[in-house]
């Protein structure tokens, strides 16, 4: 074969394979960022979730004094050991929008998104999270009928979060965190 081949044609089966060998480079740098994104994301949002969690499994008696879907507010004891219940306040009222790429429609769009404070007792309050597509916290009474006023008659909490991986377009895009938590101190 290499008979056929002149020096200025060697020199093309070279720079082809160069271009090649690029290509497979950056396919690969790019998969290896994006798994890496949605793993970060992954665990992000799997984190919080077992904060709130944990948070409103120490609920004490008529804990809730708002059942809002974006705003929750409720007692207790974070101590484990009696001390007087604190308000914890789990707040994804404020929205912040950024432009992405659709590749569907090849054009960019505005996403809205959320910021996930936590305010527990005197501290001061906290981003435990942003890039959040959705955040929505269902209540729900003794016999399982969802809650949308009387917060004093809260029995279970679900709370569901979806992000936004961050700079992934194609594929699987957000993760979740879906959780259903049912205190043990509540009615």
């Amino acid at each position: 074969m290499t008979i056929f081949l002149d020096l200025a044609g060697s020199f093309i089966v070279r720079a082809s394979m160069v271009t090649v060998m690029l290509g497979v480079t950056v396919t690969m740098n790019n998969a290896l960022y994006e798994t890496t994104q949605r793993t970060n994301t992954a665990a992000t949002v799997a984190t919080v979730g077992e904060i709130i969690y944990t948070d409103l499994n120490q609920c004490v008696a008529s804990a809730f004094t708002t059942s809002n879907a974006d705003y929750m507010l409720f007692n207790a004891d974070t101590s484990m050991v009696g001390s007087p219940p604190i308000s914890i306040i789990y707040d994804a009222t404020e929205t912040y929008t950024t432009t992405v790429w659709d590749p569907a429609a090849q054009e960019n769009k505005t996403v809205t998104l959320h910021r996930l404070y936590r305010t527990a007792g005197t501290s001061p309050r906290v981003l435990i999270s942003d890039n959040l597509l959705s955040v929505s916290f269902k209540y729900f009474n003794t016999d399982g009928q969802q809650i949308l006023s009387s917060p004093g008659q809260v029995d279970a909490i679900r709370v569901m979060l979806i992000a936004k991986i961050e700079g992934v377009n194609n594929g699987i895009t957000t993760s979740l965190s879906d959780r259903k938590a049912n205190p043990p101190n509540l009615n």
